[in-house]
């Protein structure tokens, strides 16, 4: 209402003015009051055209040739203007509007140079360009979305303003148009030393998967988003009420299992946390391209567990929960993980990427060793951060044969992470 009041009040003052000139014109006589008049008059009749031309109803579509793509990446962004009817416009200023996950500049493992200053790469975003149409109707704005961070970020909306040349009259309109990006973690090269473990039964290691083993069914067990249509068991689903789906061999015979923590509080380092998404990120790709029977799962409030199957024949399900995975501000990883453990078959080897090392993880991995004789932890830390308290539970793990294998910066800007297991 305010705003329409204001172009109402500005309408009255333009024909005043027009309503001024014709009178001087009238009053005055000659040739230099009515050149006056009729120089003056177009430019105010412009104006006042300007102030009713609705901006609301530009077509304005936002288009990008990738949707997917790896955290560091670039972005060619494609913005369409379309009117219906050609104004002259002196100028339009286009405006994008971000949402916040966007600001973050991810510039690769350099990144990792100074993991103590992560606010230093979170600076404000901002696309802001000028264009003259005229009188064209159609127009097309090109610019690059650089650095691009992990996660689910949305492109809302476009701002567009325009004008008068002497700036009495200022238009603005924000155009709805959304699209969705989803920006996966950066894959690193790892280099995998593997160890097998014999099998009770045999003298094979069964970590790599058969494929001749996942048309056996060994069992049932409740559904979990991702699974294929036809790997439900429709007569358990119907006897249970609940949504069941088969489990296969592969699934039993697990000889891996990733462990991520998600916990955390408010200072927790952020590049940090960025490292263990990438790192995990990274294990997963090798093991499912060397076809490990491994699964995943992530420890926070809410939990998420990924079976094998989910590895090897799902792996974007993976890939967009790492994308869109965030700090949860809690300290809850040892006792939901108490309970979580319970997922993994009994005798698997644990890998379990952690950012904090203290006497309570310290007793679950002496407790946890009981069960599955091969642990390995990651602890991933800036080196300034590394205190005397972590080298000695580190080195009391050590001696109780839990592998503490200690990541900062130095191991991120490698070109190649090594990682030995025991499967």
């Amino acid at each position: 209402m305010r705003m329409i009041l204001r172009e109402l009040l500005k309408m009255v003052q333009l024909l005043f003015l027009i309503f001024l000139l014709f009178a001087y014109a009238m009053f005055q006589g000659g040739f230099v009051s009515w050149f006056l008049f009729y120089s003056l008059v177009p430019l105010l009749v412009y104006m006042i055209t300007l102030l009713f031309y609705p901006l609301s109803n530009f077509s304005v579509t936002r288009n990008i040739k990738k949707s997917y793509l790896e955290a560091g990446d670039s972005l060619q962004v494609d913005i369409e203007i379309k009117r219906k009817y050609p104004v002259p416009l002196m100028y339009l200023r286009i405006e994008e509007i971000y949402s916040d996950s966007i600001h973050y500049f991810d510039i690769g493992k350099m990144k990792y140079q100074e993991m103590t200053r992560a606010e230093g790469y979170n600076e404000k975003r901002s696309m802001r360009t000028l264009i003259f149409p005229w009188f064209k109707r159609e127009k097309i704005v090109t610019y690059y979305l650089n650095h691009l961070p992990r996660g689910k970020h949305k492109l809302k909306a476009i701002r567009i303003q325009t004008g008068d040349l002497f700036g009495f009259i200022n238009k603005e309109a924000i155009i709805e148009t959304e699209n969705e990006l989803i920006i996966y973690p950066k894959i690193k090269p790892i280099k995998l030393l593997q160890t097998a473990r014999q099998l009770d039964s045999g003298n094979s290691p069964s970590t790599l998967v058969n494929e001749k083993h996942t048309n056996i069914v060994s069992g049932v067990r409740e559904y979990i988003p991702g699974d294929r249509f036809s790997w439900i068991d429709w007569k358990t689903t119907a006897r249970k009420n609940t949504v069941m789906t088969k489990e296969f061999e592969q699934e039993k015979d697990t000889q891996l299992g990733v462990v991520l923590d998600l916990c955390g509080g408010k200072s927790e380092n952020k590049l940090a946390f960025e490292g263990t998404i990438d790192l995990v990120a990274s294990l997963l790709s090798v093991l499912q391209r060397k076809h490990f029977a491994a699964s995943f799962l992530s420890v926070g409030e809410s939990s998420v567990y990924f079976p094998p199957t989910v590895l090897q024949f799902q792996t974007n399900q993976i890939q967009s929960y790492l994308a869109s995975v965030t700090l949860e501000e809690n300290d809850a990883f040892v006792r939901q993980f108490e309970n979580d453990y319970k997922r993994f078959p009994k005798g698997v080897s644990l890998v379990i990427i952690i950012r904090r090392l203290d006497e309570a993880k310290q007793r679950m991995f002496l407790q946890l060793k009981k069960i599955h004789p091969h642990i390995y932890v990651f602890l991933l830390k800036a080196k300034k951060e590394v205190t005397p308290a972590d080298e000695n539970i580190k080195h009391s793990l050590a001696s109780a044969n839990i592998q503490v294998r200690l990541i900062t910066e130095r191991e991120l800007l490698r070109p190649e992470i090594e990682v030995k297991i025991t499967s």
